[in-house]
């Protein structure tokens, strides 16, 4: 009796099948990290534990970018300058990194503070109060235009008078409105970090994924730099060898600080002749 099928056909059955297989576990690896690979980048946290008036900073809670429906999208503080401050008409739009909430913008707030400037900072949606979502480049993008409307539509200030102030991811966030909105008056860069592709090849379960078709994410502010003329200032903490690259790159008029991590260093004095120069007093 002759057999049902030879060896051979079995084997190529067998490999085939196993194609198939080893494809669909691929493309459900793929499928996983377009909807995951988010939390490589960002790591929100919707706990607000501190406050300015943890640091005897007043301060007001403030809510804004309403949907059709009055609800508020996004929830941040504004923190004004003392009445005689130095810099009592200049607003600094903090742009915080990928990392907890506003809560861990405390000790920039207390700086900035103290250098006589009013702040701006607030979380993303999928941040701290704000509404929950997954975060993204392009959401954050859009929650600094509607940080930047609030300022100038809701409180009326001059659009020369802010300064986009990025730290970590915030960095390539404050670039790109920086490039959107020409009439603010400066740009600070702090501790720009790794790009999302670079964060994404360090992580050893993205190696033999195509990252670059998964997600739309990049967090590089390189190209933008060349081309923005806007005062920019770089300021580096530790050894943040990014940050000083992307300085490097960068056009005209810019200005690159480091300072000690561990201190307050020469950042404040940094600040105040950045300051002094872009900001009409």
């Amino acid at each position: 009796m002759q057999p049902l099928a030879s060896g051979r056909w079995l084997v190529s059955v067998l490999v085939v099948s196993l194609m198939i297989a080893a494809a669909c576990v691929y493309a459900t690896v793929c499928l996983l990290f377009y909807e995951g690979g988010w939390q490589i980048i960002f790591h929100p946290s919707r706990a607000v534990t501190v406050t300015p008036a943890s640091a005897k900073i007043p301060f007001e809670d403030v809510q804004f970018d309403y949907t059709e429906t009055g609800r508020a999208q996004l929830s941040g503080w504004w923190i004004p300058a003392e009445a005689h401050a130095p810099y009592a008409n200049c607003t600094i739009l903090l742009l915080h990194d990928g990392f907890g909430s506003l809560s861990d913008s405390l000790e920039r707030i207390r700086a900035l503070h103290a250098i006589g400037t009013n702040v701006l900072v607030f979380d993303y949606r999928g941040f701290g109060r704000s509404v929950p979502a997954h975060p993204s480049e392009q959401g954050m993008n859009q929650d600094a235009d509607a940080a930047w409307n609030y300022l100038t539509d809701m409180r009326n200030l001059p659009h020369g008078s802010i300064i986009f102030y990025g730290e970590g991811l915030g960095a390539a966030v404050a670039v790109s409105a920086a490039l959107r909105h020409t009439d603010a008056s400066a740009l600070v860069i702090e501790d720009a970090g790794p790009t999302a592709l670079e964060r994404f090849s360090t992580d050893a379960r993205t190696k033999l994924l195509p990252v670059h078709w998964l997600t739309s994410d990049r967090f590089d502010p390189a190209a933008a730099l060349e081309h923005l003329k806007r005062p920019k200032l770089f300021v580096e903490r530790g050894n943040d060898a990014r940050t000083e690259a992307l300085y490097r790159t960068a056009e005209f008029p810019k200005r690159l600080v480091r300072v000690d991590p561990n201190g307050a260093g020469n950042y404040a004095e940094a600040m105040r002749a950045f300051l002094d120069d872009v900001i009409q007093k």
